[in-house]
């Protein structure tokens, strides 16, 4: 089935595993479960350089519920080894990341973390349907890098927009995907340095 017509412009995640496949031939890439419930599953995906690595080149991390795709199990690894390829490949937000992004009045973020920016003392602003359903897409993503943790998401969201200079009545379907740092003159997406903070704590052991 191919992807619809808005999506046509995104990388899929078969397209990062046949680049994959290509630039490092000795590679592997390991998705696993690491948590679940009755209508909900995290996946974990862990990208090996070589195979007798012992330590991941980079990971990623996807939630996906029962409500958000007929298989969902499938589209959470899918989406993990996206997130996990886009560490390595620097790549920009994946199809499958995008499907249903399409505005929609009756769209509901999957977790609101608003309550914890207010805490953070960090204004979100009111803003048109098609945005806010843009904006709690980033967030519900924030959500499923941070690994539901409503805090770190919270802050992390901030730190992203804060990164790449832009406010948030000013997120579009575009600049999730690439946004200009006026510091470092590079393009980078709002949800690649959503994983990119992430990942960085990681190897931090935060």
């Amino acid at each position: 089935m191919g992807m619809p017509k808005f999506l046509e412009d995104y990388t899929t995640v078969d397209e990062l595993i046949s680049k994959m496949n290509k630039e490092y031939p000795e590679c592997r890439l390991v998705a696993e479960m690491v948590d679940n419930g009755d209508d909900w599953v995290i996946f974990k995906s862990s990208f090996y350089e070589n195979k007798e690595d012992t330590e991941p080149k980079a990971t990623g991390y996807a939630r996906q519920t029962k409500a958000d795709h007929n298989s969902w199990f499938e589209m959470a690894s899918t989406k993990a080894n996206g997130r996990c390829l886009r560490v390595v490949f620097s790549e920009s937000t994946t199809a499958e990341e995008m499907i249903g992004i399409a505005p929609s009045k009756e769209a509901a973020p999957k977790k609101s973390i608003e309550k914890e920016l207010e805490k953070a003392g960090i204004e979100y602003e009111d803003v048109s349907v098609s945005q806010t359903h843009i904006i709690n897409n980033i967030k519900s993503f924030a959500m499923d890098v941070a690994n539901d943790n409503t805090a770190n998401a919270a802050n992390w969201y901030a730190q992203a927009l804060g990164e790449l200079d832009i406010p948030e009545a000013k997120l579009t379907i575009d600049n999730m995907k690439s946004v200009k740092n006026t510091a470092s003159n590079k393009s980078k997406g709002v949800k690649n340095k959503l994983q990119d903070i992430a990942t960085n704590l990681q190897k931090e052991g935060a």
